[in-house]
């Protein structure tokens, strides 16, 4: 929250890329003090901060599962809205990487070599 005021019923969306699924998301206070409907959740999500404080930062950590098939570009689309914002837009937000981190699935399966 910019300021000056306290802004209020602030709605943070996202959806997941098509052919993806949001596994996990967290979202934290790490500036200031807002008060968060959840601080996690699985799926898609529409989360509304009651309350952020003058400088307050809410920061979303989500986790997308892509299939190992999954082909072409990953676009996703955050939305932030405030009935209240008299600048609307969201001209200073920001966001972090959207490179996903590649995780394998591995199995390992280890015997003695001799069977019963």
């Amino acid at each position: 929250n910019n300021g000056p005021s306290v802004a209020s019923s602030v709605t943070v969306a996202d959806m997941a890329p098509t052919g993806t699924t949001i596994s996990s998301w967290t979202a934290v206070v790490t500036t200031g003090t807002a008060t968060l409907a959840n601080a996690s959740g699985t799926g898609d999500f529409s989360e509304v901060i009651t309350n952020m404080s003058n400088g307050a930062v809410v920061t979303y950590t989500v986790n997308v599962d892509v299939p190992a098939d999954f082909t072409g570009g990953l676009t996703n689309v955050v939305t932030v809205t405030n009935p209240e914002d008299p600048t609307p837009g969201c001209p200073a937000c920001t966001d972090g990487p959207d490179t996903p981190d590649e995780v394998s699935d591995i199995t390992t399966v280890k015997t003695n070599g001799t069977s019963t």
